[in-house]
């Protein structure tokens, strides 16, 4: 099987699935399991890992919830 990564797939329906995968690409793109909807994957060098662009974007600083300014 060669060399296994892990790979984590967060989708825009909330579901998340954690694989390992012999995948040599930098980037790939999968059907969420739940709604059938494509998620693209990248390798993350740093991390070593698979993400989703959703997972590999840093939180939102300083945003506030709700609608009140």
């Amino acid at each position: 099987l060669g060399k296994l990564v892990p790979l984590t797939a967060l989708c825009e329906c909330g579901k998340r699935w954690r694989y390992l995968t012999n995948l040599t690409q930098d980037s790939y793109e999968m059907n969420c399991i739940h709604c059938g909807s494509p998620i693209p994957v990248f390798f993350n060098d740093k991390k070593g890992k698979y993400e989703t662009l959703l997972e590999a974007l840093p939180p939102q600083k300083g945003k506030k919830k709700g609608g009140k300014k």
